[in-house]
């Protein structure tokens, strides 16, 4: 029951994906360090690891795009 109580209090407060996004999962395979660090970012923002990555998924697409469009 204390386990219970503790993961319920963890999951206050954080923020949720908008209305509207897929609920399917992607996987990303991640180095230990890079799992770390997402889990850190997600932490410190207030956000499940998952909705951290759609974020940093979300800002690397303009780059990612401008890298490699043919003009």
């Amino acid at each position: 029951m204390q386990d219970e109580c503790k993961q319920a209090s963890s999951k206050v407060g954080r923020k949720k994906a908008p209305t509207g996004v897929d609920k399917r999962p992607i996987n990303a395979r991640l180095m230990p360090e890079e799992r770390m660090q997402l889990e850190q970012f997600a932490a410190a923002a207030g956000m499940t690891a998952g909705s951290m990555m759609r974020q940093i998924y979300l800002l690397g697409v303009p780059h990612y795009q401008s890298a490699h469009t043919n003009a």
